[in-house]
């Protein structure tokens, strides 16, 4: 319940319009920093969670930023 809003942004994700949202909070005490990207597209909702410890947040968020580069709708483009 203790959750800090770091930052929410609009991206394009393969041409898609999306959100990305980064907070801060705890998990049954644990500090825990996630990063979502939600997008909608064809009646579908897509949650892409990326979820790590504060200290390795920005380390790992590479692999996570590499997996959203390489996001690609297969069926029809918008």
């Amino acid at each position: 319940r203790e959750v800090e809003w770091l930052r929410q942004r609009p991206l394009q994700l393969d041409g898609v319009a999306g959100l990305e949202t980064v907070v801060r909070g705890r998990v049954e005490g644990a500090p825990v920093q996630v990063r979502s990207v939600v997008i909608r597209r064809k009646g579908c909702l897509y949650d892409l969670l990326f979820v790590a410890p504060p200290e390795t947040f920005e380390a790992r968020g590479a692999d996570f930023e590499a997996f959203l580069a390489g996001w690609e709708f297969l069926l029809e483009k918008p």
